[in-house]
């Protein structure tokens, strides 16, 4: 419905149609604009015309006070500690909202990485890529220290993006420190040769989420998605093929190589940049010195 078709006779307007700018300035200074012909078409009121109308009135009526603002009869005020308490959420909700995210980028070389996934593969193992990204992350968790609240149902939540557009989502429980095996043993079982085992699980309530986007080939998305609940969200790129750089006992030489992005988007006010940066750099070192061939069954 345009303005033109709102009648605004509780305005005291007549049948002439006020703007929401006319109609806050009539309100604001209780104007009877009934006898006014305004300077626009058809008669039309316009904002000079209300300030022309104003003229010397110098004074502006008090703004009506919010809703949380008012005076409650004695009989129908909330109890102190419900007032206390939502005043507190509104106090907290607005600190959010001013908070903006942060996101950090890092690039990841992914060398030894694939050369151990191509090795494992050749044994008959089943191994997934988002498993290396996932096991380095747990490995690095420790230094995000108090950033997993006591209640929080697992230490990593974790949502793949795959070529066909489907995405998969799951919770690592028990991530912190769990050998690479076990994490790629659940994820195997998730993501790899038995789609009919893939669930959604809500990630909502998990402090840390990892998002590998880069499966439906997204080199890079930031900010990644930062629930009510979340602390922070990790992301992962495409695999792609770059010219590095390697210098070695002062002589450079140019070589192809397989890097990644990954980022951390948080809220300053819950994890500090420089925790952000050590977990970062933890979880690219880790990725970067992967043992090309494992020890043991892995």
């Amino acid at each position: 419905m345009s303005d033109s078709d709102i009648e605004t006779e509780e305005d005291g307007a007549g049948a002439d149609a006020l703007s929401p700018s006319v109609r806050r300035l009539v309100r604001q200074y209780e104007l009877d604009v009934t006898g006014i012909h305004g300077s626009g078409p058809h008669g039309r009121i316009r904002i000079a015309d209300v300030m022309a109308l104003i003229g010397g009135r110098t004074s502006t009526p008090e703004p009506e006070p919010p809703p949380s603002a008012r005076a409650f009869p004695p009989e129908q005020a909330p109890p102190a500690d419900e007032r206390r308490g939502a005043f507190a959420a509104s106090i907290d909700l607005a600190t959010r909202r001013r908070s903006i995210p942060v996101t950090m980028l890092f690039e990841c070389d992914l060398g030894r990485v694939l050369a151990n996934l191509k090795l494992l593969r050749e044994q008959g193992q089943d191994v997934v890529l988002t498993s290396y990204f996932a096991a380095a992350c747990s490995g690095a968790l420790s230094l995000l220290h108090g950033v997993r609240p006591e209640d929080s149902p697992a230490d990593l939540g974790l949502s793949v993006a795959a070529a066909d557009g489907t995405t998969v989502s799951t919770l690592l429980r028990e991530a912190r420190d769990q050998p690479f095996a076990t994490i790629n043993a659940e994820l195997t079982a998730l993501l790899g040769h038995s789609p009919t085992a893939a669930r959604n699980e809500p990630l909502d309530d998990i402090a840390i989420v990892l998002y590998h986007h880069g499966l439906s080939g997204s080199l890079i998305a930031l900010p990644t998605p930062l629930a009510a609940g979340q602390r922070a969200s990790l992301g992962v790129g495409a695999v792609r093929r770059v010219v590095a750089v390697k210098n070695v006992n002062g002589e450079e030489s140019a070589r192809i190589a397989a890097h990644c992005y990954l980022s951390a988007s948080f809220f300053p006010d819950t994890i500090e940049l420089p925790q952000a940066s050590l977990f970062l750099n933890e979880w690219v070192r880790t990725l970067e010195h992967w043992p090309v061939k494992p020890v043991g069954t892995m």
